[in-house]
């Protein structure tokens, strides 16, 4: 279920990039969300781990301060295939629900606009001026709350099939 959610994640920011193509300038190399501190859960954790098992990736943690751990020193992630949700998620156009506050310490790399419905959010880089987030078409959006929702009853049942605790939290750099 955790590979299908992150196939359907794919494929919607694939369509929403070739819908958008002009909308969005962060690229291959573009560090500038890869902070640190990020946490998953267990299958997202599980997953990195079987990643880096079976892939030729020498990992090395990055030492750059306050960036992932897994940037590597041309500022390309390192377990790509197999990077967390909010990393395939970043940068494109995200609703937190209303009440609901966007990701902490991310001022300084995403633009929002609030409405009754919630924060719109994404990468300040992206949306800019000709393809603002205000002129984004509603199917574009992703709705965090219901991925996120998602992804903990994913967690929730492989946790509890395997006995883990399914509230658990990983740091990246673990």
């Amino acid at each position: 279920m955790y590979k299908k959610l992150l196939q359907k994640i794919d494929q919607h920011i694939e369509k929403v990039h070739r819908r958008n193509p002009r909308a969005f300038v962060c690229k291959s190399g573009c560090a500038d969300c890869c902070v640190g501190g990020i946490s998953v859960w267990r299958i997202e954790y599980e997953n990195i781990r079987e990643y880096l098992k079976l892939s030729t990736v020498s990992f090395h943690p990055s030492a750059k301060k306050d960036k992932c751990p897994f940037l590597n020193d041309e500022d390309l992630c390192s377990i790509y295939p197999a990077r967390p949700i909010v990393c395939r998620l970043w940068g494109a156009p995200i609703l937190f629900g209303p009440g609901e506050e966007p990701l902490p310490n991310v001022d300084e790399i995403s633009k929002r606009i609030t409405s009754d419905k919630g924060v719109l959010t994404c990468c300040n880089k992206n949306y800019t001026e000709d393809s603002s987030l205000k002129k984004i078409k509603a199917d574009d959006i992703i709705n965090l709350d219901l991925v996120l929702s998602t992804l903990a009853a994913i967690n929730h049942v492989y946790c509890k099939e395997l006995g883990f605790d399914p509230t658990e939290r990983f740091k990246l750099s673990r």
